[in-house]
């Protein structure tokens, strides 16, 4: 069928504003590409109201489809700059992004 999606191997990270909302740039795939990735991730920035926050507590994950799909925070401190491939590489303790490159 000319209109079906198409599941392909890998992990898309999906940069996202608002945690509500599905990302822009994933419609946008599946409208001109018609494909998905078989694991998405949906990553928020937040800026907490304190100077630093130790990596331990950097990442906040929620699953969203168990083992396809998860909503991603990282959380840094008003004085840090956001490292987003060092965030993404802790997400490993997580399970998620083994064996992927990140950066």
């Amino acid at each position: 069928h000319g209109d079906s999606v198409h599941r392909v191997p890998g992990t898309a990270v999906y940069l996202s504003r608002d945690v509500e909302s599905v990302p822009s740039t994933l419609l946008h795939n599946l409208k001109h590409n018609k494909v998905i990735h078989e694991r998405m991730v949906f990553l928020n920035i937040a800026t907490e109201e304190v100077p630093y926050v130790p990596s331990s507590e950097r990442t906040e994950v929620q699953v969203l489809e168990r083992g396809e799909a998860w909503r991603v925070t990282l959380h840094y401190g008003f004085r840090e700059d956001p490292d987003v491939p060092q965030g993404l590489a802790l997400l490993r303790r997580h399970g998620l992004l083994h064996g992927a490159r990140v950066g």
